[in-house]
């Protein structure tokens, strides 16, 4: 039976095509995957960094304030107390 050895044989192909597919997808799905795991840790490190930065600034502007507040009260109570 010819035409059932060429289907055969066909179908053959066809599976091994379909199994090389089904290998490259699941290459390019680990990749992908892998990819998402970085950007989680980049966004978890930008995130961490970022909130180090908002509390050194937050540090720092309290400090600058601090400064200006007691600079200005010391002026002030130099000058109420030459009058």
């Amino acid at each position: 039976m010819p035409g059932n050895t060429h289907t055969a044989g066909y179908l053959l192909l066809r599976h091994q095509g379909l199994q090389q597919s089904i290998q490259s997808l699941q290459s390019h799905i680990t990749s992908l995957l892998a990819d998402i795991r970085e950007i989680a840790d980049c966004q978890e490190q930008m995130t961490t960094d970022v909130r180090m930065a908002m509390e050194e600034i937050d540090t720092k502007t309290r400090e600058l304030l601090t400064g200006v507040c007691t600079s200005l009260e010391e002026e002030l109570n130099g000058l109420f107390q030459k009058r």
